[in-house]
């Protein structure tokens, strides 16, 4: 229990609180406020410190507020345990001892009275731990515990939860590693979502757990008594919303295997079902419950719709594992110990080889710890249509039941020592959850600890791609002397917030776009040369930017790998781009510019030989290793679920081009391709983003094979043609024939099922909410300093491009040349150089007089056709394409 320091009475009066005792594994009998380490009823005689305890006291006495702000006393049954205790922890001597029995309602009450906290740490506390909570409650003494037992917590909201509110008296369970890691994450990831918008609400929240410990004998205790439940009762405690005064949504019944995307970790997190899930949900609804309730009577206190969640949440979580086969495995193994937990004969053999804690050191203990990731998600708003994302990450040091789980329990019950740092409603009391009782000032001081780390990072307007195409142009050498570059977005407010730490320069100005307002847009695009959009997906975001710089004679670029989207703005825009010289350019990403320029360069290397050289066919194997972009992701289900009769057009090899070549198969199930310089057969499958590719190459031979056909007699126009047929083909190397074959199979049946199970491209979160634009003039930007171990992870990335092109025979090569062209880049494919590819396909725009004629007449375009030469060099010259190069031998 605690008391303030200023307090003085007689022996127990400054009883700081402390549950000490032996965490009893049935047989043992343990006591809250006092916990009697006796052998037991069963004449067992095995006995178990109580590890948990002592680590409370350990923590308590050595903590820098003892004396200060309040003072410590430890209680038990028997006195000469206590002192040998006290002895061992080498306790200092204002700590107080008392013994007290339990059973004696009299004495407890008597104890109770002389704290303001009181810590409890023995289990089962269904047994042992009512009475306790009931003379807190009586005497307005608040109480805190480490129980996961959900039935016994129900007990005590539906006996203690009305009076508690009456006498002030703070009642909180589960405030160790369950639950408080559950509970404390959502609450902050609330609390983000608040600082951007009170109106935001939480409409689903998954938490991803990692831990390395040994599991404590009171979660083994508590999983036992579960089991042995009635079947009707277990039933009604397996509900979310078990302990929640509100009745929610109904949750998702568990699953073999869970996965969750994090954006700020750029990958996709999978694992099995978290045995401790139906504790830590009960908890969290529990908070979400008593914030609804409060909302509900006070409807309208400012203070109430600041911490509310939301009118329904969808709360989940699991143990994360290395990949889906584990996963499986361990959903599986945890379904089947249940199963077995039911028999009593394994119960019983469970209750004899558990080991006790006696042997557990404390370098044990430190070589724990844990990690959880929570990806927090809001409803749409008309501020926030597609809502925001919020990563809340929490880790600690040491193991998470018996080490870290008493720290946390103990910095709970400090928290409710400072009154005025408590909410509203935990200021009232009641039986309430960490989050709710403690909140702000239970996060202030594990932020303080420093076996903690918590934080809570919002991701909305500042996707990956954006802050790569901003960092690339703002430390460009070029920028202010030649150009000014600027960030768009919904929210000034959201770009002033990410980007504050690090500030952005001073000359890089902040800009507000919405791209619905069709005013604004026109407005914004006239003062730029150059407008760069990130902001997918593009079929619904992006068509009022392109016509708004069609409409200006303002240059446009895009990461776009859509052709539905690009069919549509060649149908809508090219020729209006053509009268005002605006040039569009899509899918200037990873997919498909070293596709585009791997053709290009080959040709160019044809001629070089031989003006009167054409290309016949060319093909590309790529290697590549880093995170598929979400992007694609989501493109890939947008087109997946468009109407039939678009994804038949779709198929068309020549679908974006204006003039149609030969026929000839789409798909291979394995891929060939000689190499001649290195003497050597290239293997591979079919890729994900093969086909978008060869629209992309088969427009770049389109436009200028139509060009030439409006004008034979132009040397320039042959020189930029590849020739009158062209066959382009794609494929993704693998090590042989096999893992091809398991490639090409594999992608097929995921393009196959999404028709029959699409999944919401909002999982996939990579849009952003406005372009870069670049100007003449200055207008705005904002810089996001990526942290270094995202920036580790992106620099560990690559790619590699082989094509193989083939010429069609001539009077002097009757068998053909073919060019061997390779393309390689330094860096995370999808999320570094992307964004680089387009901003150097922006840059090479801002100068005309170094663009094809094709280019300068204007109209949707492809990379290589738009930037020709000049994007070729400033690809060489750019830190993250290490090497274009093209060399030639002649075919045999």
């Amino acid at each position: 229990m605690l008391a303030d320091a200023s307090t003085t009475s007689v022996g127990a009066n400054d009883l700081l609180r402390s549950v000490i005792g032996k965490l009893a594994i049935l047989e043992k009998k343990n006591f809250h406020v006092l916990v009697e380490p006796e052998e037991g009823s069963e004449g067992k005689k095995r006995r178990d410190s109580s590890l948990t305890g002592r680590q409370t006291t350990r923590f308590l006495a050595a903590h820098p507020e003892r004396s200060k702000k309040w003072t410590l006393a430890i209680a038990a049954r028997s006195r000469d345990k206590l002192e040998k205790m006290a002895f061992e922890l080498s306790l200092p001597q204002d700590i107080k001892i008392v013994t007290v029995d339990v059973t004696n309602e009299e004495a407890v009450n008597d104890l109770v009275k002389q704290a303001r906290v009181i810590l409890n740490t023995v289990g089962p506390y269904a047994k042992w731990g009512t009475p306790v909570v009931k003379a807190c409650v009586r005497n307005g003494i608040h109480y805190v515990d480490l129980t996961g037992e959900t039935h016994w917590m129900k007990e005590i909201v539906n006996e203690c939860h009305y009076h508690a509110t009456k006498t002030g008296s703070i009642i909180v369970h589960a405030c160790g590693f369950d639950s408080i890691p559950s509970d404390l994450s959502i609450y902050f990831a609330n609390k983000t979502l608040k600082s951007i918008n009170h109106s935001l609400h939480i409409a689903s929240s998954t938490t991803a757990f990692s831990l390395k410990g040994i599991i404590s004998n009171g979660t083994l205790s508590s999983a036992v008594g579960a089991r042995m439940m009635p079947r009707h009762r277990a039933s009604e405690m397996n509900r979310s919303c078990y302990l929640s005064p509100v009745i929610g949504p109904k949750s998702s019944p568990p699953r073999a295997v869970y996965s969750l995307y994090v954006p700020q970790m750029l990958k996709t997190l999978v694992g099995g079902f978290f045995f401790m899930s139906s504790t830590n949900k009960a908890v969290v609804y529990r908070s979400w419950g008593l914030l609804e309730q409060e909302h509900i009577e006070n409807p309208s206190s400012s203070k109430g719709q600041h911490c509310r969640y939301g009118p329904s949440i969808i709360y989940d979580e699991f143990l994360r594992t290395g990949g889906t086969l584990s996963a499986l495995f361990l959903s599986t193994a945890t379904v089947l110990v249940w199963v077995l937990l039911g028999i009593p004969p394994t119960r019983w053999l469970l209750q004899k080889i558990i080991p006790g804690d006696a042997g557990i050191t404390d370098q044990q203990l430190e070589k724990g710890n844990f990690k959880t990731v929570n990806v927090t998600t809001s409803a749409p708003i008309a501020s926030h249509p597609e809502g925001v994302k919020v990563t809340t990450t929490f880790t600690g040091k040491g193991d998470p039941g018996y080490l870290l789980s008493p720290i946390l329990m103990a910095e709970c019950a400090l928290s409710l020592l400072d009154t005025d740092s408590l909410s509203d409603l935990a200021r009232r009391g009641g039986v309430l959850t960490p989050a709710v009782a403690c909140g702000d000032a239970l996060i202030k001081r594990l932020q303080s600890n420093e076996r903690f780390d918590l934080r809570s990072e919002l991701d909305d307007g500042r996707r990956t791609t954006g802050r790569q195409a901003t960092r690339f142009l703002a430390a460009h050498p070029e920028r202010s002397r030649e150009w000014t570059v600027a960030l768009a977005a919904r929210s000034k407010e959201k770009l002033q917030k990410s980007t504050s730490e690090p500030p952005p320069p001073q000359d890089i100005p902040l800009v507000t776009l919405d791209v619905t307002d069709e005013e604004a847009v026109n407005e914004l695009v006239k003062q730029t040369k150059v407008f760069l959009n990130t902001a997918g997906p593009y079929i619904k975001l992006g068509v009022p930017v392109v016509k708004a710089c069609v409409r200006n004679g303002v240059h446009y670029v895009d990461l776009a790998g859509d052709a539905h989207f690009i069919q549509h703005l060649i149908r809508e825009c090219h020729y209006n781009a053509t009268k005002t010289g605006s040039v569009v350019v899509n899918a200037c990403a990873f997919y498909s510019v070293p596709s585009d320029i791997c053709v290009f360069v080959a040709n160019k290397a044809l001629k070089s030989k031989d003006k009167t050289l054409q290309v016949a066919s060319s093909t590309s194997a790529v290697t590549l290793s880093g995170i598929m972009s979400s992007g694609t992701l989501e493109t890939m289900i947008l087109v997946r679920t468009l109407p039939e009769a678009i994804q038949r057009d779709m198929a068309r090899q020549y679908c974006l081009s204006p003039v149609v070549g030969p026929s000839y198969p789409r798909n291979r199930v394995v891929y060939r391709l000689y190499e001649p310089q290195s003497q050597r057969t290239i293997v591979g499958g079919g890729g994900f983003t093969a086909d978008n590719n060869r629209f992309v190459v088969h427009r770049s031979w389109g436009l200028p094979e139509q060009d030439a056909m409006g004008n034979r007699s132009s040397l320039g126009k042959r020189e930029a043609r590849c020739g009158p047929s062209l066959i382009y083909n794609e494929f993704l190397e693998t090590g042989g024939t096999l893992s091809a074959l398991m490639v090409s199979v594999g992608v097929a049946f995921f393009w196959w099922s999404l028709a029959f199970a699409p999944v919401s491209a909002a999982v996939f979160d990579y849009e952003l909410p406005g372009g870069v634009p670049i100007s003449d003039s200055p207008v705005p930007l904002a810089l996001q300093e990526t942290s270094a171990w995202r920036r580790r992870r992106l620099e560990s990335g690559n790619f590699k491009i082989v094509n193989v092109t083939t010429s069609a025979p001539t009077a002097a090569y009757p068998n053909g040349v073919k060019v061997t062209t390779t393309f390689s880049g330094k860096g995370d494919p999808g999320y570094l150089l992307s964004p680089t590819f387009m901003a150097e396909c922006g840059l090479v725009l801002l100068d005309r007089d170094s663009l094809p004629e094709l280019a300068k007449r204007g109209g949707v375009l492809t990379p290589a056709t738009a930037g020709g030469n000049a994007l070729l060099v400033g690809m060489l010259s750019s830190s993250a394409s290490k090497k274009t190069k093209g060399s030639i031998c002649s075919a045999k």
